[in-house]
């Protein structure tokens, strides 16, 4: 009983002084935290997944479109809305593609946008290699390996051009 009290215990605690470090200005990601979400019981959570996947992908893409560096990265991270997109097309039979994002104007240097893509790239690769595992469908399992490979390679080429910068 007594480690199931700690455990919430040290995460307040790691919210609290994360907030006092951040000023409150972006939510903590408590170390240790699964970066994937939990596992799907039934089909409607692959169709919520491939939703949230669609929207962090043109999301991504807002984010790579800022620099002239990463452009090819936010051409793919529209391929990659665009596929999740179709497969939520065949599996509903609705269209979902929302529009891209705008894109804004903070005043983060290339560098601190690279590590915070890497790390954001890192937890869709999580995400879409733990949602191929709980996926039956095999079509699904296919598009999911492929888009955890080129979260991967990105996450490579934004580790390079970090290392080139420093």
């Amino acid at each position: 009983m007594e480690d199931t009290q700690r455990a919430p215990d040290e995460a307040e605690q790691f919210r609290r002084v994360w907030q006092r470090v951040r000023a409150g200005t972006e939510s903590p990601i408590l170390p240790n935290a699964p970066t994937a979400p939990a596992a799907a019981t039934g089909p409607g959570d692959s169709i919520g997944f491939l939703r949230q996947s669609v929207t962090q992908s043109l999301n991504l893409a807002a984010a790579c479109r800022r620099w002239s560096e990463l452009r090819q990265m936010a051409e793919g991270c529209r391929s990659q809305a665009r596929r999740l997109s179709a497969a939520l097309f065949l599996a509903t039979g609705v269209r979902f593609l929302p529009a891209e994002p705008s894109v804004r104007g903070d005043g983060s240097l290339l560098v601190e946008s690279c590590r915070s893509l890497f790390f954001r790239m890192r937890r869709a690769e999580a995400a879409y290699r733990a949602a191929e595992r709980r996926t039956a469908e095999a079509d699904l399992r296919g598009l999911f390996h492929e888009l955890a490979g080129e979260c991967a390679i990105w996450q490579q080429r934004l580790r390079r051009l970090i290392e080139g910068r420093l």
